[in-house]
């Protein structure tokens, strides 16, 4: 989103970004098109392994206050560059970063997702902690400490925005339900150039998901939806991901093989092979845990190919029920159906493919997002002009 959005307003507006060192400079690369790119120097600390594990959590408290300290010295440069306003990305150590606190320019934070793992329940494993190492965590004193401080510097950072914007009405109401405030919906988008039907139709018969190899994908469910359609017609399974838990992929393989799923898995492919995957899946299937918006579907639909999601967070909002696709509660019986029914209609899931393209084509492109959050910008520098 960051590359799609600077790439347009670059060409009108002066632009200066600022990261730290452990950002992936490499990929989608704003440097060529950016004047100016601060890079502020972080090393977290050294983490200790067993049987001085719990410690890590005294290092993880020392980095937080160092990142505090650190976006002081951010807000400060901006804020002595003199922009008119400020477009701030989430943070991986906490969210909502610590720059928003110390910023005088105006602030526009983009929430991508609220802190989740503070708010919803851990999805179960059997490779996570076992039942008395979750009862220690829990009782832990320094562990409980680090929690409520990643908690409490993420509220408070986000609370001291000037504005907020979210990826969807879902991810909007949670902010407005952990957060207390308002957050208004900016759209992303598809490269509709890149992720475009193929020339030539090659249907393949299996079955496409993609994501991030981890619990919250929902993959697992997948497995088990498969797996309820009758040998004799249950299609493979193909995972894709731009990156993997090595120890959830094992566990989904596991999975797959008990249940009687042919499962394949594929990490880090380049954007062609997977935009090829789009336009080979018979069917694209999604079923994320309360997935804040989901790009996926809209690339799947960019390539017109038919899909079946959960009917819940953000899916709900690209995949349109019986016009672009199929959406079903997270039943696994109700899922197997619904294959089944779209495996066995090859007309419908051309039409499905069809009409999920052209609605990408016009609510879902990166020039729409440009100009929503340029126009939220200019709003906020207008708003400090006049203050």
């Amino acid at each position: 989103m960051l590359y799609e959005v600077l790439l347009r307003l670059g060409s009108h507006h002066y632009l200066g970004v600022y990261t730290l060192n452990t950002a992936d400079h490499e990929f989608c690369d704003v440097r060529r098109f950016v004047p100016l790119h601060r890079i502020f120097p972080f090393h977290p600390e050294r983490l200790f392994n067993s049987p001085f594990g719990r410690l890590n959590q005294v290092q993880r408290l020392r980095d937080l206050r160092r990142l505090d300290a650190l976006g002081r010295e951010v807000a400060a440069e901006i804020d002595a560059a003199g922009y008119d306003a400020v477009w701030v990305h989430p943070c991986m150590w906490v969210q909502a970063p610590h720059v928003l606190r110390y910023l005088r320019t105006p602030s526009l934070f983009f929430v991508h997702e609220p802190l989740r793992w503070a708010y919803e329940p851990e999805i179960k494993r059997p490779y996570r902690d076992s039942a008395w190492r979750r009862l220690a965590n829990r009782f832990d004193p320094i562990n409980q400490l680090y929690r409520r401080a990643v908690i409490k510097a993420d509220r408070a950072n986000l609370l001291a925005a000037t504005s907020l914007q979210a990826n969807s009405w879902f991810t909007s109401s949670k902010v407005t339900a952990i957060y207390g405030r308002q957050a208004d919906v900016c759209v992303l988008g598809v490269d509709a150039e890149v992720f475009s039907p193929s020339r030539v139709r090659n249907r393949k018969e299996w079955l496409l998901s993609v994501g991030q190899i981890r619990p919250e994908k929902g993959f697992d469910f997948l497995v088990e939806a498969v797996a309820r359609i009758p040998a004799d017609k249950r299609p493979p399974l193909r995972l894709i991901g731009d990156s993997s838990s090595e120890k959830e992929e094992s566990y989904l393989k596991d999975l797959a093989r008990n249940r009687g799923v042919i499962l394949h898995l594929e990490t880090n492919v380049d954007v062609d092979t997977l935009v090829e995957r789009y336009n080979e899946a018979a069917l694209v299937v999604y079923a994320p845990v309360q997935e804040p918006l989901g790009l996926v579907a809209l690339e799947a639909m960019a390539c017109e190919a038919p899909v079946l999601g959960v009917n819940e967070g953000g899916v709900r909002e690209t995949v349109v029920d019986c016009v672009t696709g199929r959406l079903t509660g997270r039943c696994p019986d109700q899922f197997a159906a619904a294959i089944q029914e779209l495996l066995a209609d090859a007309r419908l899931c051309e039409d499905f493919g069809r009409e999920g393209r052209r609605r990408v084509m016009d609510s879902w492109r990166w020039g729409h997002t440009a100009q929503q959050v340029e126009a939220s910008l200019m709003r906020l520098a207008s708003l400090a002009a006049a203050a």
